[in-house]
């Protein structure tokens, strides 16, 4: 019944027990008990909606949003991307094609306007070669060290993506959706009128977000079915059609 109500954008606990009382379909659902609002708002938070979802439905595989260009010929033969230079993990250090080095120099910490904190390991180039000769390639235009900026974490959760992404499994997950996920969020508020969090919690609120896509996906399913059916009626009526006119 809950399904069923968010698929109808009817969302909060008390909107639900008002749509229990008045709608057909949702008194069959309920048996025409009525459940009160406390009830309901209980039950959604209960430990008893993970089992509605597969444990399938939890591997996500979702590439971030450069992997495709980094995956593409063009990025992989450009000299400027820091990721097609050569990376030594012990000594902690990037050597670019030119054969500039660039040492470890210190940790950076950027906070953007909405407070949130980036932690990067800055390097920069050596200027001086092992015969101590001056680099021109380690000095940009206007006479500075060149400094490059790798967010570690960042790095980590792609390269675990990109591993993940190697599998056939996941690769054959990811195939069957090639479109983003701006779309669902989208119908989300569009179809559902789901705009907001009703609860407070990462815990309920991951609960609650299993009944939005459930009720989503209830309502993709249901237009499929849809349009099957007027799919097949227009299919059956062509083919007596063709059947009349072959008697004559």
């Amino acid at each position: 019944m809950i399904l069923f109500s968010f698929s109808r954008s009817v969302m909060t606990s008390r909107k639900i027990e008002k749509f229990a009382e008045k709608n057909i379909v949702a008194r069959w659902f309920t048996q025409y008990q009525g459940p009160s609002y406390r009830t309901i708002c209980r039950f959604r938070i209960s430990d008893e909606i993970e089992t509605l979802l597969d444990d399938s439905y939890k591997k996500y595989v979702i590439p971030y949003s450069t992997m495709l260009k980094e995956n593409s010929k063009k990025w992989k033969t450009d000299e400027k991307k820091v990721m097609n230079w050569n990376y030594y993990e012990d000594d902690d250090y990037y050597i670019n094609p030119q054969g500039v080095r660039f040492s470890f120099n210190a940790y950076r910490i950027r906070t953007d306007k909405y407070g949130f904190k980036r932690y990067f390991k800055k390097y920069i180039s050596e200027i001086f070669d092992d015969d101590h000769n001056r680099i021109p390639q380690a000095f940009t235009p206007g006479g500075n060290r060149k400094r490059i900026y790798i967010n570690p974490s960042l790095e980590y959760f792609k390269a675990g993506m990109r591993s993940k992404l190697s599998i056939p499994q996941y690769a054959d997950i990811y195939a069957r959706r090639k479109n983003d996920v701006e779309p669902v969020f989208g119908n989300m508020k569009t179809c559902l009128g789901f705009k907001r969090f009703h609860v407070k919690g990462l815990n309920k609120v991951k609960k609650e977000m299993m009944i939005v896509v459930m009720a989503l996906n209830i309502r993709k399913l249901v237009s499929m079915s849809f349009f099957i059916c007027i799919f097949r009626e227009q299919k059956s009526s062509m083919w007596n059609f063709f059947k009349f006119t072959s008697n004559f």
